[in-house]
């Protein structure tokens, strides 16, 4: 069977780097003085030695090296096809920090052993962001395609392992370590595509685990394992205390013949954890408790059966990164089956963009917005029509009195209304597709009269308000629109009122003003 995430990983695999010779380790150690065998660096966290080629990388297996707690970066794609590989912390347990820096290691090959692996025993050590490509790892002991022993206080995070082939004719092989065991140990953020097999205890990420604090995190599997003897799991073969969360496997996962499961084959001591974790069903014969849940390709493909789960279908916000939540379901990635969205953020997954869709301009008839408006007679009124194709009228008219157009673009005119009888008008519109009329667009009303010689209205801005004065219309209803809102004054207490009305500064607003539900005016202001 061909899993989508695998067809995704392997577009990965970089072209060979040229290969070099391993020879040994520089005379000065591991580089703390001047001539050492890497391209820089003094092994601190600020400037770890930077590695790039096979040989820097052999070199590393020296006590020097090893066990003094330095740091190494990769800063090249690295081949180690055709050498004979001896695991790095086979003489010496590595306790460092060795950063892939997202580059590829590719044809790693490796035969006979106890400790086999990319790294032998590490202790302490934390391995990160590296990508392994096309590894074959095989001995009688302990074998994982990066580490073949995981020792207390380790850290493994953010590796991808494509195309790897891990063989133990003993207990404890993973596709990224054999076993980790010890307090304060983290398997994090690790897709593995692998071919696993071993005597016993055989894990798509990792044959045994033994914690006495530490998690197995954000993991995924794809590919097959197998066990001659009793466990064999998706993700781990054997724990013990052991804490799983968010993995999946969508591997074939036979042999085993006690234990066998999607995720976990057996929970030593009653103790472990395992929670938001699947496999696939078709690829597993479950023989032990089911710690996870099997799921048919039709239910991976619906994101309705994760209702509980931190998962997005929102592809946009995945790859923008403002996504806050641990899985992505989408019909366009992975086949449809959920994955992390740790694996997109490290460019182990691809998230196809949503298309961009641009809706085609409206081509069709000219329309016009325009409910009843009421207006004065008296005539300086603007009316404002909205709708689409506008820039198409080429003239106005009200009782065949031709409007002056003020602005006139695709979806918003203005025009001047001239001086009108009172009563229901007509608007005749003309455009360049024919002549439209408006029944009943306009009732035009007698302007009101005022209660002093100095009655007036107007309308001002400060500190975001709009403020609206009426000044001789005492005992009058006043209603302004502003904006979208309205105002509303039923009596006017007095000779000269001011009400006001929340908007925000620097807004563009059109004031209408009422008196006695007749507009009186229309002011246009921007807010201060």
């Amino acid at each position: 069977m061909k899993f989508g995430l695998r067809a995704v990983l392997s577009t990965f695999i970089l072209a060979a780097s040229v290969v070099v010779p391993v020879t040994s380790a520089s005379a000065n150690g591991c580089g703390v003085n001047s001539g050492g065998p890497f391209d820089g660096g003094d092994g601190s966290s600020g400037s770890p030695f930077l590695v790039s080629t096979a040989t820097q990388l052999a070199s590393m297996e020296t006590n020097a090296c090893l066990t003094n707690s330095y740091h190494f970066k990769q800063t090249a794609d690295i081949s180690l096809a055709g050498l004979s590989w001896t695991p790095l912390g086979t003489a010496f347990e590595f306790n460092g920090t060795y950063d892939g820096n997202f580059k590829t290691i590719t044809d790693l090959s490796l035969t006979g052993g106890t400790n086999v692996g990319l790294f032998g025993t590490i202790n302490g050590a934390t391995i990160k962001n590296l990508r392994l490509v096309d590894a074959s790892v095989s001995g009688s002991g302990f074998a994982g395609a990066v580490a073949a022993f995981t020792k207390a206080g380790s850290t493994l995070d953010k590796l991808m392992i494509v195309n790897a082939s891990v063989t133990s004719t003993g207990n404890n092989a993973g596709g990224a370590t054999g076993m980790t065991q010890g307090a304060r140990s983290y398997l994090s953020k690790i897709s593995v595509d692998a071919s696993v097999s071993a005597a016993g205890n055989a894990g798509g990420v990792v044959g045994q685990v033994e914690f006495v604090s530490g998690t197995v995190s954000d993991v995924s599997f794809t590919g097959s394992v197998t066990s001659t003897g009793q466990m064999s799991g998706g993700i781990v073969g054997y724990g013990i205390a052991q804490t799983i969360e968010n993995a999946y496997s969508l591997g074939t996962i036979t042999g085993g013949t006690v234990y066998r499961g999607g995720v976990l084959a057996r929970d030593g001591n009653g103790a472990g954890v395992v929670t938001n974790s699947f496999f696939l069903g078709s690829g597993v014969t479950q023989l032990s408790s089911n710690y996870a849940t099997a799921k048919t390709t039709l239910e991976l493909a619906d994101i309705s059966t994760f209702t509980s789960w931190s998962m997005t279908d929102d592809r946009a916000a995945v790859i923008d990164g403002s996504a806050t939540e641990t899985w992505i379901s989408h019909s366009a990635v992975n086949s449809g089956y959920p994955v992390l969205v740790w694996q997109v953020d490290a460019g182990f997954v691809t998230v196809p963009a949503p298309a961009v869709v641009t809706p085609a301009p409206y081509a069709g008839p000219l329309v016009v917005n325009l409910a009843r408006e009421v207006v004065k007679s008296s005539g300086g009124q603007r009316l404002t029509l909205k709708g689409y194709r506008l820039n198409l009228i080429t003239g106005l008219s009200v009782d065949g009195i031709q409007l002056n157009i003020e602005s006139l673009e695709t979806g918003e005119l203005t025009a001047v209304l001239p001086v009108l009888s009172a009563g229901l008008k007509d608007l005749v519109i003309v455009s360049s597709q024919g002549q439209l009329t408006h029944q009943d667009a306009l009732l035009v009303v007698a302007a009101p009269e005022a209660t002093t010689s100095a009655a007036k209205v107007n309308a001002g801005s400060f500190k975001g308000y709009v403020a609206v004065y009426a000044k001789g219309y005492e005992g009058s209803r006043l209603s302004a629109k502003v904006g979208n809102g309205w105002i509303v004054v039923p009596a006017l207490a007095s000779d000269f009122e001011r009400v006001v009305q929340f908007t925000g500064a620097g807004v563009d607003v059109a004031v209408r003003i009422y008196i006695d539900r007749v507009l009186v005016d229309t002011i246009n202001l921007t807010t201060k």
